[in-house]
């Protein structure tokens, strides 16, 4: 298997494949769609194509959960995703607010959001643990203290 059991290496690996599609997809909905659409509707689009190929990738290569239930662990991806991407768009808001192209802006974006997917798809959307809504609060407790810091620092980035 690809970086053998590294499963952090395979996401990097395999992120730069998404990173790289994601902002394809959002570039071209962004160039077609500027003069009529808001950002944040061209942002939910572009969101919509590049996370489901995201969630195959990752679920074949990354996390290696072929033997899940596939539409629970699609709509657990859609949700931790939803979430990065409303944060997302104020982000990217934020900084085209402050005259940073959305181009560049989403670049940003995608990174912090890029540590969050992982520490969120390795503890959540793949977890082979079963479903406890207990254990549910605990672990999304412990990852968003990972993930909360790398937010923070790019909030702080903006002031």
């Amino acid at each position: 298997m690809l970086f053998g059991q590294s499963q952090a290496l395979r996401y990097l690996f395999f992120g730069v494949w998404n990173s790289v599609f994601a902002w394809l997809a959002f570039a071209l909905i962004w160039n077609i769609g500027e003069s009529f659409a808001p950002l944040w509707t061209l942002v939910a689009i572009a969101h919509g194509v590049a996370t489901t190929q995201a969630f195959f990738v990752q679920r074949r290569w990354v996390f290696q959960a072929e033997s899940g239930p596939l539409g629970a662990q699609y709509l657990r991806f859609q949700g931790v995703f939803l979430g990065l991407l409303g944060i997302g768009v104020f982000m990217l808001e934020a900084l085209y607010a402050q005259g940073v192209h959305p181009l560049i802006g989403q670049v940003l974006v995608m990174a912090t959001q890029a540590v969050s997917g992982f520490l969120l798809g390795r503890s959540f959307t793949f977890s082979t643990e079963p479903f406890r809504l207990q254990w549910l609060g605990m672990r999304m407790a412990a990852v968003l203290r990972g993930t909360g810091v790398v937010w923070l620092a790019f909030l702080a980035s903006l002031v």
